[in-house]
């Protein structure tokens, strides 16, 4: 079982500015749109590390059903051109980002800090004081170092 790491976003601090590259936008989620594209997505990105592979059926009917599920909390970035999902982030109304993703060929473009940066402010909108999420401690992807990056900090 892999260790994991809690992070940190205190929302009275600045938070980092994304921008966003020219050929993808975040769109409103639509769980008949975008639900089953994002679990293929983050099993994608999680296959090799990082976080758990899970059948749709399974992973959906947790998540519907979450007392924490909020449908303006799951953010969906799309390619402007083929309209494919590139990166997908769901969050828990605590202030958990639950799970993120950047699909493999759109990574490195600040699409990841652009979508954080939503994320932070759409919580401070919200009143939050800060948000969190865990990461797997020997992520393949560089995560831990991303987040603390963005301006993050590991607690405990």
């Amino acid at each position: 079982m892999s260790d994991y790491l809690t992070l940190a976003m205190n929302l009275g601090d600045p938070i980092p500015h994304g921008i966003w590259p020219m050929d993808v936008q975040l769109v409103a989620f639509s769980p008949a749109e975008h639900a089953t594209q994002a679990r293929q997505l983050l099993n994608l990105c999680y296959a090799n590390g990082g976080g758990e592979v899970q059948q749709y059926d399974e992973w959906w009917s947790i998540v519907a059903k979450d007392a924490e599920y909020d449908s303006t909390l799951c953010f969906p970035v799309v390619s402007r051109d083929t309209r494919e999902l590139v990166a997908f982030a769901h969050c828990w109304t605590s202030g958990f980002v639950k799970d993120i993703a950047v699909h493999p060929k759109w990574r490195r473009r600040g699409i990841a800090q652009a979508l954080m940066a939503d994320i932070f402010l759409r919580f401070q909108e919200r009143g939050s004081d800060v948000v969190r999420l865990k990461v797997v401690c020997d992520n393949p992807h560089g995560a831990v170092e991303f987040y603390q990056a963005i301006g993050m900090s590991v607690e405990g």
